[in-house]
């Protein structure tokens, strides 16, 4: 995918880019890409490409730490079938926890008591 954005950004913008078979793959799996047919910028393009790349790179680093995840979240880690929100809710949920006892809004032995307990 980074090649085919590469080609396009490299000759979406010449007069000749017809006459390049680096362009003409690149606009090939572009079209691929989409249900319907791609946006004819080719800035919306690249957009579209930048996008699936920057999730392939996030969900290469989720993989890389499959197992740290299915530690904090316990039953509700699921993968990629995971319910965002709900995990978003969570680490939320214990974000503040922290900096409620940092602040010592809460005692410190409230996480002491929830670490053995949590579900």
């Amino acid at each position: 995918m980074a090649k085919v954005r590469q080609d396009l950004e490299h000759y979406g913008r010449k007069w000749w880019r017809f006459l390049s078979a680096e362009y003409k793959q690149a606009e090939k799996v572009t079209r691929g890409l989409f249900r319907e047919s791609p946006p004819r910028e080719l800035e919306s393009q690249l957009e579209a490409i930048d996008a699936i790349l920057d999730a392939q790179e996030q969900w290469a680093t989720i993989d890389e730490h499959e197992e740290v995840c299915a530690e904090l979240f316990g039953r509700h880690w699921l993968g990629d079938q995971s319910d965002w929100a709900e995990l978003k809710r969570k680490a939320m949920w214990v974000q503040n926890l922290v900096k409620d006892v940092q602040s010592e809004a809460l005692p410190a032995w409230v996480v002491t008591y929830w670490l053995p307990n949590r579900t």
